[in-house]
């Protein structure tokens, strides 16, 4: 069984698989979207990416939500991670295959995620990553404060930002 997935725009990946329509599809798709997560992440983050395990553990996570944007094809070109702590939510890792990048689906999965919610939503940064720090601005959060030395592999200092309602 296939499903079918919404194409060329954010979608909340969870919520699909835990419909009764995609029980039979769940087990082979599911994973084949857990293994593409995991080629994307490893490809942006390298060496501080996510493992497998913790891909498969936030997604049996209910204080995780993924938003998935997938092309034409239903290949997953974007992902954010979003982690629900009860009085925020906190953006993990937002990712863009290299290929599709500047055609604005960051943008729409930060909307997704803001639309999602009515928390407001913190994030880290490195304080050296300024096209992202440009780019969280343009989407309406604000820098509040830098955790000193936050980013052990090279002391980097993390911004903090945060979308407030």
């Amino acid at each position: 069984m296939e499903l079918n997935l919404p194409k060329n725009r954010a979608f909340n990946f969870k919520k699909i698989f835990s419909s009764k329509d995609s029980e039979i599809a769940k087990e082979g798709v599911l994973k084949d979207f857990l293994i593409e997560i995991y080629h994307l992440e490893t490809q942006i983050f390298g060496d501080s990416a996510y493992t497998k395990e913790q891909i498969e553990e936030m997604c049996s996570n209910d204080s995780y939500s993924f938003y998935l944007y997938c092309n034409e094809n239903s290949k997953i070109v974007g992902y954010i991670i979003l982690y629900d702590s009860l009085d925020s939510l906190e953006i993990m890792k937002i990712a863009v295959n290299k290929s599709f990048r500047n055609k604005n689906i960051a943008t729409n999965l930060i909307e997704e995620a803001i639309k999602s919610s009515s928390l407001n939503i913190l994030l880290e940064v490195r304080e050296s990553n300024i096209a992202a720090i440009n780019f969280y601005i343009k989407n309406g959060f604000k820098k509040i404060s830098i955790r000193k030395n936050y980013y052990r592999s090279n002391n980097e200092n993390a911004v903090i930002m945060l979308f407030e309602r």
